[in-house]
């Protein structure tokens, strides 16, 4: 297993994803809801927990760097202190403070999400509108 990962992402990083995760499946499912109620969970959120855990636990075995959707970081996953959370939500600069004040580091894509705009020429101005650099510094973030 680790050695297929590594030959599709030979690079230091590797992202495991963790967003939109639709529970409904796992609502529906009696092994699921059996495997839920054995470890006393409440709700999908706890199991999506669980499953995220155990993969970045092999990430970490194969010494990458995970980089997750920033759900992962909401739903409280133990993610560990070298986890990149990928904020890609309205409201990130909220999302951003809170990730860089828990002392993670964090990857913003928000603001460049092409498949929600219809983009022409003229709209291309809109997408640089939130600089890094009119943002509080990650120093000023972590207070």
């Amino acid at each position: 297993y680790q050695r297929r990962v590594r030959g599709v992402f030979p690079d230091k990083w590797v992202h495991i994803g963790g967003d939109e995760v639709p529970f409904g499946c796992w609502d529906s499912n009696p092994q699921v809801q059996a495997f839920m109620h054995a470890r006393n969970y409440t709700s999908f959120a706890q199991l999506e927990t669980y499953y995220v855990d155990h993969v970045l636990a092999s990430v970490n075995a194969m010494k990458k760097t995970p980089l997750v959707w920033e759900e992962v970081f909401d739903n409280g996953a133990k993610i560990t202190p070298d986890t990149v959370v990928d904020v890609w939500k309205r409201g990130w600069n909220n999302t951003i403070a809170k990730v860089t004040k828990a002392g993670y580091r964090a990857v913003l894509s928000a603001p460049w999400y092409l498949n929600y705009h219809y983009a022409t020429h003229e709209d291309w101005p809109t997408y640089y509108v939130c600089l890094l650099y009119t943002s509080p510094s990650p120093r000023d973030m972590r207070r």
